[in-house]
């Protein structure tokens, strides 16, 4: 090889060796929108401009289903947490193709963000592409969140599609737990009536928006470990009377969901009630090493009797709600994800 051509072989090769492409990170604070940089920090007096730096910026990746090795970056970029004159928060999608060429979609209608603004994606109507859903936190557990399809080109909001224009959705939305979302309802007061606040449970499908019910309550309760799960929950917003609880069994292994529920500190189920019959005598069993498989599966020492019954699907009880300051207790035992949906509805 000559020495021009061997040159020109370095060259090449050292500027591929040190060529980098850019980090999600970097190409995120590239595109930070002058429109959140140009404000003054107040501070200061005469104000002085901001940095980069300075601007909050949270971001999700998402292919949105796409074949051809593009990734989009969702990227929200804030000013609010700096002392500013009219402080802004800007979302966009950034778009990475994958010779790593980058480009910003235009802004999509009707999205609003703050720095608090928390961004998840979920695949609602099991099309193996996800929804994203925007949720802004506020007092008492509540949010205001927004539901975003992606149409192929950008994300259209679908929010009011979902909720009939009604509702807005709750902060403890079961993403992870169901398909499905949980909204609540604002009934204003009428003459002799309190204000009421029914909670809806919807699926979104391939062909459309699914009303599952109405509710006063309704929650998803799941072990994601061996141990021991238990939690409390306040229940707002519920008149005073009678309700029933309805308990459904929404776990996908075959084993029995042993469970303890209390309302307002009242032992309402035991383990036992979520079998049929009695439990079946253990039999001792190998493993394929010979070895014996202890009788104890999971977490409970034995201390419920429930062990290896055949489960059931929906169980139901009757309870009384003050007229305020009402809560609900739930604690299961056994298998890893044993998951519970539980309802309250005004009789």
């Amino acid at each position: 090889m000559n020495m021009n051509l061997k040159a020109l072989f370095f060259l090449i090769f050292g500027f591929s060796c040190f060529a980098k492409a850019l980090s999600n990170e970097e190409i995120v604070f590239k595109y930070i929108p002058d429109s959140v940089l140009q404000a003054k920090d107040t501070d200061f007096e005469p104000p002085r401009s901001i940095t980069k730096e300075m601007i909050k910026k949270k971001f999700i990746e998402y292919n949105f289903g796409s074949k051809d090795g593009t990734r989009y970056l969702l990227a929200t970029y804030s000013n609010q947490n700096i002392p500013v004159d009219k402080p802004k928060s800007v979302f966009l999608i950034i778009k990475i193709l994958k010779n790593g060429v980058t480009s910003v979609i235009p802004a999509i209608e009707d999205f609003s963000v703050d720095e608090n603004t928390e961004l998840t994606l979920v695949d609602l109507d099991n099309d193996n592409i996800s929804e994203l859903v925007t949720t802004n936190l506020y007092d008492k557990g509540f949010s205001d969140s927004e539901i975003f399809k992606w149409t192929g080109t950008n994300l259209k909001n679908i929010t009011d599609e979902i909720s009939g224009k009604k509702s807005s959705l709750l902060s403890d939305l079961q993403l992870n737990s169901l398909p499905a979302l949980v909204f609540t309802e604002s009934i204003p007061p009428t003459e002799g009536k309190p204000a009421y606040f029914p909670q809806k449970i919807r699926q979104l499908t391939a062909k459309g928006v699914v009303d599952l019910g109405t509710f006063d309550f309704i929650k998803v309760f799941e072990k994601s470990s061996r141990k021991v799960f238990e939690q409390g929950v306040d229940l707002r917003n519920l008149s005073e009377g009678n309700y029933q609880l309805e308990v459904k069994n929404l776990s996908k292994h075959a084993r029995s969901v042993r469970a303890e529920i209390w309302v307002n500190d009242v032992f309402v189920l035991k383990p036992t009630d979520f079998c049929h019959g009695k439990p079946k005598l253990f039999k001792k069993q190998k493993d394929k090493k010979g070895n014996e498989i202890p009788e104890d599966d999971d977490d409970d020492d034995n201390e419920d009797q429930c062990k290896r019954c055949d489960p059931r699907k929906e169980i139901y009880a009757n309870v009384n709600l003050k007229a305020e300051d009402n809560s609900i207790r739930v604690k299961l035992f056994g298998n890893k994800n044993s998951k519970l949906q539980i309802t309250l509805k005004k009789k």
